[in-house]
């Protein structure tokens, strides 16, 4: 399976053979999750969140998520989400199920989007 990252940015990443159904690997893989740098915080940059998901939830609305990368997010905060250019106002935000008032970068955020209806926003919105 190595041969497959041969010649790709992946090449010089750590491999480990890991099944959870026979035990296999398990403890290597988390040695190699140990050793990884933990992510830059750029609280400094422009508010850039990759969004990998939206949906309606029922009462409050549209709630996005993804891993907020440079930036910091306030409740209340105004927000444009592109594409496709939609102004937004972030009513709530959830850090692994707390609410928190702000996020900063490297956080793991669910944002609640009232405004927004869910269709209009995709994978890979930012």
């Amino acid at each position: 399976m190595k041969s497959l990252i041969v010649g790709t940015k992946f090449e010089k990443v750590a491999y480990v053979k890991v099944s959870a159904f026979i035990d296999e690997g398990l403890d290597e893989l988390r040695e190699c999750i140990a050793e990884v740098e933990p992510m830059e915080r750029k609280p400094d940059r422009p508010l850039f969140v990759p969004i990998d998901h939206a949906f309606n939830v029922k009462g409050h609305g549209t709630v996005v998520t993804g891993t907020l990368l440079e930036g910091i997010i306030n409740v209340g905060q105004k927000i444009k989400i592109e594409p496709p250019n939609i102004s937004a106002r972030v009513r709530s935000i959830q850090t692994f199920g707390e609410s928190r008032d702000s996020a900063s970068s490297g956080d793991r955020v669910g944002l609640n989007l009232p405004e927004v209806a869910p269709d209009r926003i995709f994978r890979g919105c930012y």
